[in-house]
């Protein structure tokens, strides 16, 4: 992801943690969880595949491990959700595990500003 990506991503989650404080905190802290998963998954797998792609080393395997974390990482997410109903609101933190998607769509529909040389 680029800057603008990363600024969109911020900017989304900051609003979609402050406008359910209107509502429902539970909404709020449950979707705030999701993205912080959301920013450590992304960066997690950023740094996996670039040590991959740098290494030039890959056995089947290789990322067994790395992916039965990340998956145990998410599931740990929506259990603590689950489990703590009057804290976290578990569909608004499935909503920000889903943010970095939204935002890579976003900023591919959003036009950027012609280089000019």
């Amino acid at each position: 992801m680029n800057s603008r990506s990363w600024k969109i991503f911020y900017i989304a989650m900051i609003i979609g943690t402050c406008i359910p404080l209107i509502f429902d905190y539970r909404i709020s802290l449950g979707f705030l969880l999701g993205s912080l998963e959301a920013l450590i998954h992304y960066k997690r797998l950023e740094s996996f595949w670039n040590g991959v792609l740098n290494t030039k080393v890959s056995t089947k395997n290789t990322g067994v491990g790395h992916f039965m974390f990340t998956f145990a990482m998410m599931a740990g997410v929506l259990l603590i959700c689950a489990f703590l109903p009057d804290v976290f609101n578990i569909f608004a933190c499935a909503a920000g595990m889903l943010l970095i998607k939204f935002v890579t769509y976003i900023d591919l529909l959003i036009p950027k500003k012609e280089e000019t040389w």
